[in-house]
């Protein structure tokens, strides 16, 4: 995981909050410039250290319970994933201005739905910096012949698990791990359910 993530830049970013948000706003007239500011003392920032220039870079307003999680905190879980399940690391990036990025683990083997139609699993950490949503691990298939990549939630079966931005995100994580076995069964779920779909006629 750490050599995935090293790979795709989403390393050492040491995403921090910053205090003093400050609202303020400028108006001309005929009297001159006036402008005005409002302290917001229940909002702070977050940001982040690009890896490429070493720049601070700002990425999103919070609340005060907001918490920031590394990236690099998922890696033993990934890790996890990885020799318990034989994934493989497929694809991992940032984008939004490093607001958000996903990792991405081909799972092995390949689904036939009817013994024909292929779908390959895939375990993916989708995460954000920015407030906009928590940090998530999703199971899901990818059809090689459909653009749409579109995900089936089937009722029942537990697809994702997510970690909030909050204190408690560290402990979080460690519970994570516990709960990747249960993951791993959405993919007999959907096999399940694409099959029984398959054979009910229309």
């Amino acid at each position: 995981a750490r050599e995935a993530l090293e790979m795709a830049d989403l390393r050492d970013w040491n995403v921090r909050l910053m205090g003093n948000v400050t609202a303020k706003t400028t108006e001309i007239n005929e009297d001159g410039v006036t402008t005005t500011e409002v302290k917001m003392p229940d909002t702070r920032a977050t940001v982040r250290t690009n890896p490429r220039t070493g720049e601070t870079e700002y990425l999103g307003t919070v609340g005060r319970k907001y918490t920031p999680v590394q990236i690099e905190a998922y890696e033993k879980v990934l890790d996890l994933a990885r020799t318990e399940s034989g994934a493989v690391f497929h694809k991992a990036g940032a984008y939004d201005g490093g607001r958000k990025f996903f990792i991405s683990m081909s799972l092995p083997g390949v689904t036939r739905i009817g013994g024909i139609d292929e779908h390959h699993m895939h375990l993916t950490l989708f995460g954000s910096h920015d407030g906009s949503s928590s940090n998530s691990l999703h199971i899901g298939p990818t059809r090689l012949d459909c653009g749409n990549m579109q995900r089936i939630i089937i009722a029942g079966a537990k697809h994702k698990v997510s970690v909030p931005h909050t204190a408690s995100a560290l402990k979080k994580l460690v519970t994570l791990e516990h709960e990747l076995a249960v993951l791993f069964d959405w993919q007999d779920a959907f096999e399940r359910e694409a099959e029984r779909m398959l054979n009910t006629p229309l």
